[in-house]
């Protein structure tokens, strides 16, 4: 409609409000279209579709999933490299905000944290430091794990790793890295 109305000028197109409804009635919209859509000839409506139908409850199969992935590997996205303005940042910002957001008033369960954060982890190594070596102590599947393990925030276990300095817990002294250390000391 946007670039019919760039095209052609609002003047061209009749704009009718035929019934208001209220969002939260268990109306089909797509019924009501059906009707309004029969009530006029098909030379005097902008609808490519003469049936009113709905994308509700439809699952893309295996083949166009693949090719929404890869539509942008051979061109560049159109937004790509284009920043976007203040103003723009807060339409998007307040669109998604508060109870339009629609995870408003919903807590993820703990399986789907799991599967949100593990491709985003890294391990730490964890070395226990003695006089003249490091050992390797254990290994953990993210800086969250051993925050726990310590009883620390995340924070803290993250200036450790990122500064390398030494760390006691337990009466002994660790170094948090994030790769294998091939040379000890």
């Amino acid at each position: 409609m946007q670039r019919a109305i760039k095209k052609y000028g609002l003047s061209c197109f009749y704009f009718v409000i035929f019934e208001t409804y209220n969002i939260e009635n268990n109306i089909k919209l797509v019924d009501l279209e059906r009707t309004y859509i029969s009530f006029f000839k098909s030379e005097f409506l902008y609808n490519f579709k003469l049936i009113a139908t709905s994308m509700l409850g439809y699952k893309h199969n295996n083949e166009a999933k693949w090719k929404m992935k890869n539509r942008f590997k051979l061109k560049k996205h159109p937004q790509l490299g284009k920043p976007r303005s203040e103003k723009t940042k807060l339409k998007i910002k307040l669109s998604v905000s508060g109870k339009k957001n629609s995870m408003f008033g919903r807590t993820q369960k703990k399986r789907s944290k799991i599967l949100i954060s593990a491709p985003l982890s890294k391990s730490v190594y964890l070395y226990r430091v003695f006089e003249d070596r490091f050992e390797l102590f254990d290994v953990l599947s993210s800086s969250v794990e051993i925050a726990k393990l310590m009883n620390l925030h995340e924070t803290t276990i993250g200036r450790y790793i990122k500064s390398g300095k030494i760390l006691i817990w337990k009466s002994n002294k660790y170094i948090l890295r994030r790769s294998l250390l091939v040379d000890n000391i």
